[in-house]
């Protein structure tokens, strides 16, 4: 688990991060960059297994809405690709159980 702070610019609409191993150094980390932020600045720390993931379930931080919606609609279009891939890995066995003769017992 990484422990990552995030410090977002409200002004120039960009974020720097930093990571850290130990949550108590994160936290002292932390406490210092709060200090000495600016009144247009955000700064929060998040436990997380990567950065990648935290451009997922936070992405208000890093994307524009535009963005945002625009990865909303690809992240959306591989999911129903690999849903399609899954239904037709399950039709597979079915349609070749399906054309297999019958057999008296």
């Amino acid at each position: 688990m990484a422990y990552i702070i995030l410090t977002y610019d409200h002004n120039a609409k960009c974020v720097t991060h930093v990571s850290f191993e130990d949550q108590k150094e994160a936290l002292a980390d932390l406490r210092i960059r709060e200090a000495a932020a600016a009144p247009h600045e955000e700064v929060v720390l998040f436990s997380s297994d990567s950065l990648e993931t935290l451009k997922r379930t936070h992405s208000r931080y890093f994307y524009t809405l535009e963005e945002m919606e625009e990865l909303t609609i690809s992240w959306y279009r591989d999911s129903l690709k690999d849903l399609g891939t899954r239904i037709e890995a399950l039709r597979d066995p079915l349609a070749v159980a399906d054309s297999a003769p019958a057999t008296a017992d």
